[in-house]
């Protein structure tokens, strides 16, 4: 598994369709071995348009490259937050050499965590990178010093007025689900939830059906708000965005709110979790919030969307 990882990450050849001459040229330079001239051809490119997605490419490749031979565990980590920064500046995110750099650096970094031959300090620090860069929470990210002791504050919903029972009734029935463990297309308490399998099935518990897709969720409702004017019971998602299109690539339910203090219930790669102040909610989630949308109040446009 290791080998065919490293074989993914540093064997891809630039097969794409490159539009100009200049492009052609680099994917023959690149995919020849010869690295010298396609970092500078990549370099030549990039002072006529900086976002070449092409040349980004191909450098942050030979970024990757280049941290794989390096001897020095602090100069290839420094080597593939440079390819992390030819990857952010490919403006569309829908490209395919997008995804397959983004796939290929995340590799890459799994990679390094799995192979338990770093020093602590550095494992960290990949573990952590993993979380900021790739949304990927392993279990190892739940062992770090800022989950040591958790603190967990029990709600009783009492923000919340009469006329909202049923968000009353559902966010009980999603805290009774806290410790179903992580399975990827998971919908059942039985098999295990992903987080669109787990808010599938929260809300089909008070009679609203949605798809298990954390995309196509965040999709049925055009009615956004912040997370400044969320309250119990509202989904939330997390992902990026550009100015024309949003990528979810995460979903969750507003558990409790008292100001700025908010709690989530979703479901993560070590399960079903209730996480406010002290957790990955706080030191990673939250800044990747893209909206909040009131699924209870809106539910007759997502049966309108159905019929």
């Amino acid at each position: 598994m290791k080998v065919l990882i490293t074989l993914l990450v540093f064997g891809v050849s630039l097969s794409l369709n490159a539009q100009s001459k200049k492009e052609k040229k680099l994917h023959i330079l690149y995919n020849k071995g010869k690295y010298e001239k396609s970092e500078k051809l990549a370099n030549k490119m990039l002072t006529k348009d900086r976002s070449n997605p092409y040349a980004l490419y191909v450098l942050a490749f030979l970024k990757l490259n280049d941290a794989k031979r390096s001897r020095s565990v602090s100069s290839s980590r420094r080597l593939v937050l440079q390819a992390i920064e030819k990857r952010n500046k490919i403006g569309d995110k829908q490209l395919s050499l997008y995804k397959q750099l983004n796939d290929s650096i995340h590799d890459y970094v799994f990679f390094l965590v799995d192979s338990e031959s770093l020093k602590r300090k550095y494992n960290r620090s990949y573990i952590r990178l993993l979380a900021k860069e790739f949304n990927d929470t392993i279990p190892a990210f739940y062992t770090l010093d800022q989950f040591s002791s958790p603190t967990k504050v029990v709600t009783d919903f009492s923000e919340l007025s009469f006329d909202d029972s049923l968000r009353k009734v559902m966010l009980i029935f999603a805290q009774n689900l806290e410790g179903t463990p992580y399975k990827w297309a998971g919908e059942t308490p039985k098999g295990g939830f992903d987080c669109s399998g787990f808010t599938m099935y929260v809300f089909n518990s008070i009679g609203i059906e949605l798809p298990h897709n954390a995309q196509k969720q965040s999709e049925l409702i055009k009615n956004h708000k912040s997370l400044e004017n969320a309250k119990p019971g509202d989904m939330v998602f997390f992902g990026s965005f550009n100015k024309k299109h949003f990528y979810t690539q995460h979903a969750g339910i507003i558990y409790s709110k008292n100001g700025d203090d908010i709690e989530v219930i979703h479901c993560v790669s070590n399960g079903v979790n209730i996480e406010g102040k002290d957790s990955s909610w706080e030191y990673h989630w939250r800044d990747q919030v893209l909206f909040v949308v009131d699924i209870i109040a809106k539910k007759e446009e997502i049966e309108n969307v159905k019929n």
